[in-house]
């Protein structure tokens, strides 16, 4: 058989067995399994239009979900705008279970805490800037917990107010049971404390 009769009779086969690619594109066949290098060009398949595929077309083209879905794997964890793994830290796992008993927050506060009290005990802290910066920083977080102190006491006695003149038994029972709870913090106090 000539290669044109092979040729010839692989595409006829192709056609007769649906060798089609999606709407729109011609498949093209390679018989390379022939020993053959025979390209040629597949006539698309009649479109046939049922009010079914019409309706399938127009629910698969809408976009209710996305066509791809992946998502990168972050092997460490984030805190804020703040992302801790392999490439930071050697032991990120070591660091989140820290932070799960003692937040950065926490830890930074206690060693300024420490660091302002060591600087103070120098003789010349006044006229070092780095000490005076340091009494500055603790200066200034010591007023945004007092701030927030207050707003939280402040939110707390709106809180009790709305208890108070709620006409829900409910209501008037956990504010009786939070005034009789804040009395005995108040008495438990120590006398340089009130």
């Amino acid at each position: 058989m000539s290669a044109d009769a092979i040729g010839s009779h692989a595409l006829n086969v192709a056609r007769d067995h649906s060798v089609t690619g999606a709407r729109g594109n011609a498949q093209r066949l390679d018989l390379r399994r022939h020993g053959l290098t025979v390209t040629q060009d597949l006539p698309e398949p009649p479109m046939t239009d049922t009010p079914l595929d019409a309706f399938t077309r127009s629910w698969t083209s809408m976009a209710l979900a996305p066509q791809k879905l992946w998502q990168s794997i972050n092997s460490g964890w984030s805190f804020g705008n703040v992302t801790i793994n392999e490439s930071n830290s050697s032991a990120p796992q070591t660091e989140q279970a820290i932070l799960a008993q003692e937040s950065y927050g926490r830890q930074i506060g206690k060693l300024l805490d420490a660091v302002d009290l060591l600087v103070k005990q120098q003789p010349d802290w006044q006229q070092t800037k780095a000490f005076e910066e340091v009494d500055q920083l603790k200066t200034k977080i010591d007023g945004v917990k007092h701030d927030l102190a207050v707003k939280r006491i402040e939110q707390l006695r709106g809180d009790l107010d709305l208890l108070r003149v709620s006409t829900d038994a409910a209501d008037k029972a956990h504010y009786g049971a939070w005034i009789a709870a804040l009395r005995q913090l108040l008495d438990d106090m120590p006398a340089s404390a009130n």
